[in-house]
């Protein structure tokens, strides 16, 4: 029998089946459905849609998508909730079910064959509690369009490309599950929740599994925010079948209920400015709650409609029960570009946006809001983001970190690798970090981290309850957050951090070149580093090489060059270093490898005496002659890639890491978490027999030349 931790859902990414495939099995039949309806209204829908399912309290925005569509998406959802409650098999009797007696509806505005035609897609669905937990997902409107449905069926890239161009990419039940228990285990059960883009609804019903709660819970402690109506309406829908069987009004009514409480409003104009009407505001709120509660939804001139000219909007407009901001702030922001923003000038309050430009990133902007539009005291908040808000450079980046340090608080961040198994399933493959702020225990900042943390499906259910995060203390982040699994790990970072001088200064310089370059004879004394890496640094030295050289790999190569061979020697035993190796994954993306990082790593001339530096160049001598044992070749569109795998050199590589630990006066037992880290990394999952080839990696004989 299975653990509660064990246990996966379908909305969860797990061994042999990706999300999308899940989700498009059933989601295909429902846009289907949809489409059928929405050419089928022989009627004036505008009117009645509107009647029936615009918001009683604000409307935000001017609705892009078209009534047809949204009113073909709602009579699809109505019938789903009526099938998955058991109460109605087709269209007639499902909006009987969902509507008082003596409402208008809709499907008297279809033709006759497209409801028949409608009803017999969805009747391809199975209504079990798969497609309970797959229900945010399968009202996606833009149908497959990953990287894996694109390499199997090219016209899906509409598809792809729509949701890169929205950054919609929906988030795993179990990534939002962790997500909202973090946040909600230190607030107060009445704490006021949002989700500034909500889509469909995936951290709000995570919530409201959190709290095992029903309706009115819901309707008085979570929101959410979108700037499409049609996700808001579905994120309602899917709400309200979390919370069946907790009402005893009109399901009609439950659904109005829930949606007071989500905005179709563009979150970038939001701020938490008090407003001098939020107290009448949330009195007028609050009569027509009561209203719906009694079974009575008034007409929809009862909608509070915000300025739609303003660049900006208090949070207490639209939700004056939170007038004081939200206890918590969670969600997965849309990872795009700003684009061509109306006023966009005005989102330069954002501390990461130092100037408005188009090519801006979207989320370190919500990442602002997880502190802008919290409580200014006693909240907790976390996002999923992509992982560059760690490493990354550029001034958006640097800014944004510098806001968080600015903000103060508690942060906590875990960060996940795409390899062997990604975050958000196979299907989407990104790098990402789980971002928290919190201004309950501490008001001047500190930082605490883990690790690049990596997995498989096989181990994922136990992956949220094995994070344990590192206190790092009150560290500058502007120039990046550093991944670090344990307290040994931060006190060699600790150390590390301002060490002089850097390698930079056994370099003459480090320069852009291409693999061909190690294979010819040169008289200079050179170093040649791989641009990418993942289970180790391909670090190589010139050598010769039996056929044509001009089929090798056209990727650019770092190429360190050296005044002498000495020189030379200790930068290729320094660089093949599991120190290094472990600095790299602490400060970057664990794929690339910068010419920057290579500049600054904390080992250079002085920092050893003549003989560390004459050990240092003959175990780099011996390293190098070594590794032609274990000389890799790839080839990929007929180019030849030639690499130079350290992993099974242990011997050598226990010297170097010695002397190098010695001469920054670290922890000697600093060498053998290093050893461990590298294997730990390589392996990941020792009991994944499609894995356990990389065991002898570390079981192979050493050579000793």
């Amino acid at each position: 029998m299975c653990s509660a931790a064990t246990i996966q859902r379908h909305s969860e990414p797990s061994a042999g089946r990706t999300m999308a495939a899940m989700v498009e099995a059933r989601a295909v039949h429902i846009r289907r459905a949809v489409e059928i309806l929405r050419v089928g209204f022989s009627g004036r829908v505008n009117r009645t849609f509107r009647d029936l399912f615009e918001s009683r309290w604000n409307i935000g925005h001017e609705a892009e998508e078209s009534v047809v569509l949204r009113a073909a998406w709602a009579l699809v959802n109505v019938l789903l909730l009526a099938r998955l409650e058991g109460k109605g098999n087709d269209i007639a009797t499902a909006e009987d079910w969902f509507f008082p007696v003596g409402i208008q509806k809709l499907s008297p505005l279809l033709t006759a064959e497209s409801i028949v035609a409608a009803e017999e897609s969805i009747d391809n669905l199975s209504f079990d509690t798969t497609l309970r937990s797959l229900l945010p997902y399968i009202l996606e409107p833009y149908g497959p369009g990953s990287r894996l449905s694109v390499l199997k069926d090219a016209s899906t890239s509409i598809a792809r490309n729509a949701k890169k161009t929205s950054g919609v990419f929906y988030t795993p039940s179990d990534v939002a599950d962790y997500i909202v228990k973090f946040v909600l285990k230190p607030l107060p059960k009445n704490a006021q929740l949002l989700d500034p883009s909500c889509g469909t609804g995936v951290f709000l019903l995570a919530a409201l599994r959190a709290q095992q709660e029903g309706l009115s819970y819901l309707a008085s402690h979570l929101h959410g925010v979108d700037k499409s109506h049609l996700a808001v309406e579905s994120c309602t829908f899917v709400l309200l079948n979390g919370c069946a069987d907790t009402y005893q009004i009109p399901p009609w009514c439950a659904w109005h209920l829930i949606r007071l409480n989500l905005a179709a409003f563009d979150s970038l104009k939001l701020n938490n400015e008090q407003n001098d009407t939020s107290d009448s505001q949330a009195l007028a709120k609050r009569q027509i709650q009561a209203s719906i509660t009694s079974g009575c939804v008034p007409p929809p001139h009862h909608i509070h409609n915000p300025n739609r000219a303003s660049s900006q909007c208090s949070t207490s407009i639209l939700f004056p029960e939170a007038s004081e901001g939200f206890h918590a702030v969670v969600g997965n922001p849309p990872y795009t570009k700003l684009g061509n923003q109306e006023n966009g000038t005005s989102l330069e309050r954002f501390a990461s946006v130092p100037r408005y430009s188009s090519t801006v990133s979207t989320y370190p902007l919500f990442l602002e809001m997880m502190w802008q539009l919290a409580r200014k005291q006693h909240s907790c908040s976390g996002m999923v983001v992509p992982l560059s808000i760690a490493y990354h450079q550029g001034q958006q980046m640097s800014a944004c970190r510098k806001a968080m340090m600015d903000a103060q608080g508690q942060w906590s961040c875990a960060f996940f690798d795409r390899e062997p198994h990604a975050l958000f399933g196979e299907d989407v493959k990104t790098r990402n970090a789980i971002v928290f702020h919190s201004n309950i225990s501490t008001p001047i900042p500190r930082i605490a981290v883990t690790s690049l943390i990596k997995w498989t499906s096989r181990t994922r259910p136990q992956l949220f309850s094995a994070i344990e995060f590192t206190d790092i203390g009150s560290i500058d982040i502007q120039n990046g957050i550093p991944k670090l699994g344990n307290a040994v790990a931060a006190a060699a970072y600790s150390a590390l951090t301002n060490a002089e001088p850097l390698l930079g200064s056994l370099c003459t310089r480090i320069v852009a070149s291409q693999q061909a370059d190690a294979f010819q004879a040169s008289k200079g004394h050179r170093v040649f580093v791989a641009s990418t890496a993942y289970n180790f640094l391909n670090i190589f030295r010139p050598l010769s090489l039996a056929g044509n050289i001009h089929s090798l790999s056209e990727n650019s190569i770092h190429c360190l060059e050296c005044e002498t061979g000495a020189d030379a020697r200790i930068v290729f035993a320094i660089l093949s270093s599991r120190l290094v190796y472990w600095l790299w994954h602490t400060l970057g993306d664990g794929f690339h490898v910068s010419r920057k990082f290579l500049s600054k790593v904390p080992f250079g001339r002085g920092m050893f005496d003549n003989n560390d530096r004459k050990q240092l160049a003959g175990l780099g001598a011996r390293l190098w002659k070594s590794l032609q044992e274990h000389r890799i070749c790839s080839t990929n569109r007929g180019r030849r890639t030639i690499a130079f795998r350290p992993l099974a050199c242990v011997g050598i590589r226990d010297e170097i890491d010695r002397l190098i630990v010695n001469a920054a006066e670290l922890d000697i037992g600093f060498v053998d978490m290093l050893r461990a880290f590298v294997e730990n990394t390589v392996i990941v999952d020792p009991t994944d027999k499609t894995r356990s080839h990389l065991k002898s990696y570390f079981n192979q004989v050493e050579l000793h030349p």
